[in-house]
């Protein structure tokens, strides 16, 4: 009896080592084999063991995967699994006494050999292998790209099933793949028949290390930091900031009334130096700011100074915070996510409910299509978005009939009635759709309100809705870009008009209970359809010729109100929504029968604990868009007198730091009142910037509470 024989023979391979090797249909015709095929044992030679299956010859080796056949096979071939299998049924058979002896006799053998027996028990005991395997490693093999898309898949969750037997099984759910960890780790196998070392075999083994707790999440974003910041511009990125800094102080300085429309295209220099540089948040900012200035000096309806101050003290804010960092890390986390990662999703059952054209002030215009996942009510958007901040590029027109994506012969507007099933699809942390190529799309019939998404998403209560989608202050939603998408039943639409002044459409809607969220559109081209369409069902309802059905869109806090921005209108329709609804009206009126018509018109009156906050937060805006307007040097004198006297009641208000910000700021005008020069002003700039700060969040916390409290859930 060899050693190696006796090796083989005492394994722990089983079954599901060797279909990890090879696969299940190989080792079923393996067993097969044994009882019909003509199989020897021979001698042991330095090549391995060997053993003829009918007319072919094997070298069985330890590990077992790096055995050889004679046949034409490249790969683990049926007849070396034959040979293994009958090798170890011999050994079996032997008497305890014969084993016992032998394994005496070859003790000093054993102990030469002691590396092939540890490589023997590793192979189905010990996983330490898989656990030990560096990141440095895999990261090489897969490549830094490959290995920040897995790092992807992991802080998105997607869900994987792991299995340990004497193999490790790492089922990745969203991307269909199933992956045979074995050790020695060459020898694992993936389901999507790649031989090499897949990307698929290097989330499957970071998966189960993060599953033992061997790493962690964070190790894997340590690495990829760590590199990133080797290709740093560290130095770069420090002077843009510099420069930006020098171009706001002296805007803010010098004042939107002495400002040459020439800044539009300096904005636009500074968003493009912003992208060569990977920051993308300052090159959106920079074309919004870009955007805000084209409309002031066109005196453009839309244009909101404002908003514009707002975008000014942020970029600002933003640019001073890289000039003092101090750490590569933290200026390398603004660069990392220049583009965003798509990453493979499992099929998705897709319920298309809404679609509009937009226009964005970060100079990109396009569609969006919404849709609902039938089985996790989760919501996902599909963009086709073009870039029109190229110099001479027209925008072409959008009419909603362009092609759809992902193969489907359909239009755009066509999608977003339809329900589909997608497979092959990718999506990025924000739940958007890629257009990938490998993406095949079914249209499996029209859109459908009979499924639990709908129903999560549905209200009839508005005071329920504020409750469960904004838990929180509003400025947190706003800064993080969230969108709340909702259906939305309403009792009536009390008014509906279209401001001439201020260039938007209102329609205000309420429940049975008096609250209301107020309907509103900015007028644009593009939405001019939409109001004229809101125009005419206003009249109708208000005719009595129709009844009020469902709106689809996004809330949002603005003005001290909840507002929808309106994506779909849809008609009367019986659905699984609507008798839900019905029937949560019916609870709700018997548990508030009480309810006068006083009650119902307080829900809409303002807060009065709140109001004069509110008034005093927005004098003092009122005051900062006057001295971005005027600059520092031509601030009136009655402008000083009124910030002291704002100084005085915002104090009364407990707002001590406004108060001292307001105070500094007063001062440092009066002192450059007859001072033309416009350097030497960054202290001052810094005070105006850190007061404006103060007061937007100030404004966005009372708001809020104004909110709060119109749908009684205000606490003081």
């Amino acid at each position: 009896m060899s050693e190696l024989y006796r090796m083989l023979g005492q394994s722990g391979i089983d079954d599901d080592y060797l279909t990890g090797l090879t696969n299940k249909g190989i080792v079923k015709r393996a067993y097969k084999d044994i009882e019909t095929a003509d199989i020897k044992i021979c001698d042991e030679t330095e090549d391995g063991l060997t053993v003829t299956v009918d007319d072919v010859t094997c070298k069985l080796v330890m590990p077992l995967g790096e055995s050889t056949c004679s046949c034409p096979s490249r790969s683990m071939c049926r007849h070396i699994i034959t040979a293994f299998l009958y090798v170890k049924r011999e050994f079996e058979s032997e008497p305890e006494e014969v084993k016992q002896d032998e394994n005496m006799s070859c003790s000093e053998r054993t102990r030469e050999a002691g590396e092939l027996s540890t490589s023997a028990e590793k192979q189905t005991e010990d996983f330490s292998e898989l656990l030990d395997y560096p990141l440095s490693t895999i990261k090489k093999q897969v490549g830094m790209n490959s290995f920040r898309t897995i790092y992807e898949h992991l802080i998105m969750e997607n869900h994987a099933v792991i299995t340990e037997t004497s193999i490790v099984t790492v089922e990745l759910e969203n991307q269909g793949v199933k992956v045979k960890l074995l050790a020695p780790i060459e020898y694992s196998t993936c389901s999507c028949g790649r031989k090499e070392f897949c990307v698929h075999r290097a989330e499957a083994i970071l998966r189960y290390q993060i599953y033992k707790e061997k790493i962690s999440i964070e190790n894997i974003a340590e690495l990829i930091m760590s590199e990133g910041e080797e290709k740093l511009n560290k130095d770069g990125i420090i002077t843009l900031a510099e420069n930006i800094k020098q171009m706001l102080e002296e805007m803010i300085s010098a004042g939107l009334a002495r400002l040459s429309p020439e800044l539009v295209s300096g904005c636009e220099r500074f968003a493009i130096m912003c992208h060569n540089e990977r920051l993308a948040d300052f090159e959106k900012d920079f074309r919004t700011l870009s955007e805000q200035l084209r409309l002031y000096f066109g005196r453009h309806a839309s244009f909101r100074i404002e908003k514009l101050l707002s975008d000014v003290i942020k970029l600002y804010g933003e640019a001073n915070h890289i000039v003092h960092i101090t750490d590569d890390r933290e200026i390398y986390k603004l660069t990392e996510r220049m583009r965003t990662e798509y990453v493979p999703s499992k099929p998705l059952d897709l319920v298309g409910m809404g679609y509009r054209h937009f226009k964005s002030q970060t100079g990109y215009e396009g569609e969006v299509i919404y849709f609902l996942e039938e089985n996790t009510g989760k919501w996902y958007t599909y963009t086709n978005a073009r870039p029109l901040y190229y110099e001479g590029k027209r925008a072409v027109r959008i009419t909603g009939k362009e092609a759809a994506p992902w193969g489907l012969d359909c239009s755009m507007q066509e999608l977003a009635q339809s329900r589909i099933h997608l497979s092959g699809c990718r999506v990025n942390q924000d739940n958007r759709l890629s257009s990938t190529s490998e993406a095949k799309a079914e249209i499996v019939g029209a859109r459908a309100f009979t499924f639990d998404g709908v129903e999560k998403n549905s209200y009839n209560n508005f005071s329920q809705l504020f409750s469960e989608k904004f838990p929180t202050n509003a400025s947190v939603w706003e800064r993080n870009g969230y969108e709340q998408l909702v259906f939305i039943y309403p009792y009536k639409i009390s008014e509906a008009f279209f401001d001439s002044v201020r260039q938007r459409f209102l329609m205000m809607l309420e429940d049975a209970w008096g609250n209301r969220i107020q309907a509103h559109i900015d007028y644009s081209n593009e939405e001019s359809y939409n109001i004229k369409y809101l125009e005419r069902l206003y009249q109708q309802i208000e005719k009595k010729k129709k009844k009020p059905a469902c709106f689809f869109g996004k809330v949002y806090i603005s003005e001290g109100m909840l507002k929808l921005y309106p994506i779909e209108y849809y008609e009367e329709q019986t659905t699984k929504a609507d008798i839900f609804l019905s029937r949560k009206n019916v609870g709700k009126k018997k548990e508030q029968n009480g309810h006068t018509e006083e009650d119902k018109s307080a829900n809409n009156m303002d807060n009065p604990e709140v109001e004069g906050l509110k008034d005093c937060l927005e004098n003092c805006r009122n005051l900062m868009t006057q001295i971005l307007q005027s600059g520092f040097t031509t601030v009136q004198a009655q402008t000083i007198e009124d910030i002291r006297r704002v100084q005085t009641t915002v104090l009364q208000y407990g707002l001590h730091y406004g108060g001292e910000m307001l105070g500094r700021l007063a001062e440092e005008l009066e002192k450059r009142k007859h001072d033309m020069t416009i350097q030497g002003s960054e202290e001052l700039v810094a005070t105006f910037v850190r007061l404006n700060l103060y007061i937007i969040e100030a404004l966005s916390k009372v708001k809020y509470d104004e909110v709060a409290w119109k749908f009684g859930h205000y606490e003081k």
